[in-house]
């Protein structure tokens, strides 16, 4: 078995896991950076439009700044 043969190989395994896999949790975790979060957030708050359960990590300084306003992640 040649290296391209091995690679197609895991490549179809990889591929047929991914299809039969469902991630409905969405976990960010963001460098604890202004435009990093908030780039982050608006990945997230499309994510949870499209039905996932997201989660957003930040350091308890960031969240009393109030740098998420959307509270539905």
């Amino acid at each position: 078995m040649s290296i391209q043969d091995l690679l197609v190989s895991v490549t179809v395994i990889f591929l047929t896991v991914i299809t039969y896999s469902h991630a409905k949790t969405v976990i960010f975790q963001p460098p604890p950076v202004t435009s990093y979060v908030n780039y982050h957030t608006n990945v997230a708050v499309e994510l949870a439009s499209l039905g996932h359960d997201v989660w957003i990590c930040l350091p308890h300084f960031m969240v009393q700044k109030n740098v998420v306003k959307d509270k539905s992640i």
